[in-house]
């Protein structure tokens, strides 16, 4: 198994990246491409999935390559997009992404004591198979994918917050997942999230 990494971050984007590498890692072979070096007929022959970083960059402000989101609209196998990963994918598929007043941030809790805000499972689907209906996770946004108009574009709502009404989506017919939080930086109930993506969604595809 091989999955291409897209690396959409612009400052110190080696450093950056190691997370998302040491994570899936784990479950599959890999090689890393900047966002920017993807055209509409990049070749995917030798992947098996595909995993989207997150990023400095905000869609709202067009900050993004237009070849890359051309690229998105065919893709056919498994993508996994994280944070901005998971905006872009969204507005591939022609939902809107808007802009908070402040940046979102929330770790993890350290301690299974403290208090951060949850984020609700609403249809665990292959991703979330395993887990509590809540879970903590590490959240660093500031844009978000508007809650409006998502059954038009065939994606599925899988998870919420108080602070993010649209956490996680699946695409109805296509193998296209999206988390707003970071599931590289959110320990054990991360690792569950991508080994689910691998074992139950690439592994069957």
């Amino acid at each position: 198994m091989k999955t291409l990494i897209v690396n959409c971050y612009r400052k110190t984007p080696d450093k950056s990246i190691e997370n998302y590498c040491k994570l899936i890692g784990n479950f599959s072979l890999y090689d890393v491409v900047y966002d920017k070096d993807i055209k509409e007929d990049f070749k995917i022959d030798n992947y098996n999935a595909i995993v989207i970083s997150g990023s400095e960059n905000c869609i709202s402000k067009k900050q993004y390559s237009p070849d890359f989101l051309e690229f998105l609209k065919q893709i056919s196998i498994p993508v996994l997009g994280i944070c901005y990963g998971h905006q872009i994918i969204a507005k591939s598929l022609g939902v809107e992404v808007k802009r908070e007043t402040k940046m979102i941030k929330m770790p993890c809790p350290e301690n299974p004591t403290d208090h951060g805000e949850k984020v609700h499972i609403i249809d665990k689907d292959e991703i979330f198979i395993g887990l509590d209906n809540k879970i903590d996770v590490y959240e660093s946004h500031r844009e978000y994918v508007d809650s409006e108009y998502l059954d038009k574009f065939g994606i599925k709502l899988l998870a919420s917050s108080k602070s993010c009404p649209v956490e996680a989506i699946k695409h109805l017919k296509r193998p296209l997942y999206g988390v707003q939080f970071h599931i590289e930086r959110s320990g054990e109930t991360g690792k569950k999230i991508m080994r689910n993506f691998y074992e139950l969604v690439v592994q069957k595809f």
